[in-house]
């Protein structure tokens, strides 16, 4: 079931008076992940992050730094924008 199917039928059991709280979690990525986004290979990913050429991380935690998917997938449409001509990998 949808996000929305599910608010509507929860909004039908318990009827319009009550507030409803809707914690949403964000997609997270990891440099594998970011690098399978932008098209690159992991080294090339930490290449751009060690010279400063990415995007900040939101987290480095003991297991790697992460990121918002949808940061990196805005990375990553400007980086093509801005290079059309280049090869991916």
């Amino acid at each position: 079931m949808s996000r929305s199917g599910c608010l509507e039928e929860l909004r039908e059991a318990i009827g319009d008076d009550v507030v409803l709280t809707v914690e949403v979690v964000p997609e997270l990525v990891g440099v594998s992940e970011a690098a399978d986004i932008v098209g690159w290979d992991k080294r090339r990913v930490i290449t751009y992050i060690e010279r400063g050429h990415f995007p900040e991380p939101i987290a480095a935690l003991a297991g790697g730094r992460i990121w918002l998917r949808e940061e990196v997938e805005a990375y990553a449409e400007d980086w093509r924008a801005r290079h059309p001509d280049a090869v991916a990998r």
